[in-house]
């Protein structure tokens, strides 16, 4: 092999390498022998006596979420789980073992928002078809409750907040739409109409 042919092959190695290696192509991974003891111990009754569907404490699936200060965030849940009533977790591993940031029950959103850690949306259906949104945020060493919102669905759809919903009712008065102003009315504000 010549020796201009030899140089390029040696840079494209080089130049690949070092890709691969800033990239971090490989997969991050958390094995079910490194899920935190309060997940793995999650899926146990109050009894401490394993039930059949606890004997797989090991199955769950994680999805890598992103690079931490300390280390990788995956999500983790259990298999198949779909639906308000699944919980899942946020988790950090590092060189010191895996740790649970935080349990979210529900539908869940995560958000970068330029922060290191994601910040977490969760939505939980509440009676009277009102929906609760907490928001939680990295407060430095663990996640915070920074925020909560109640909204509310009339027959299906959504009209915000208790606010908004007032206003939804106006505009629906304004539109000679009174059964739906009033339906708004009486589902938000508990407002009986004769």
């Amino acid at each position: 092999m010549n020796r201009p042919a030899r140089l390029l092959t040696t840079s494209l190695t080089a130049i690949l390498g070092l890709w691969a290696v800033a990239a971090e192509t490989h997969d991050p991974a958390l094995l079910a022998a490194e899920l935190p003891a309060d997940i793995v111990q999650s899926c146990v009754p109050a009894s401490g006596v394993a039930t059949e569907q606890c004997l797989q404490a090991n199955d769950f699936d994680s999805r890598w979420v992103g690079r931490s200060r300390q280390g990788t965030l995956f999500l983790v849940m259990r298999p198949g789980c779909q639906g308000t009533d699944c919980r899942a977790w946020l988790v950090e591993k590092s060189d010191h073992g895996a740790r649970a940031l935080l349990a979210v029950n529900g539908q869940y959103q995560l958000s970068r928002d330029a922060q290191v850690y994601p910040t977490v949306q969760v939505r939980a259906v509440l009676p009277d078809q009102r929906e609760q949104v907490s928001r939680y945020e990295w407060q430095g060493t663990r996640y915070v409750r920074t925020g909560t919102r109640v909204t509310y669905s009339i027959d299906g759809v959504p009209c915000g907040t208790r606010e908004q919903c007032s206003a939804a009712a106006q505009d629906a008065f304004r539109q000679q739409n009174i059964d739906r102003g009033v339906k708004i009315y009486e589902r938000v504000h508990g407002v009986s109409w004769i």
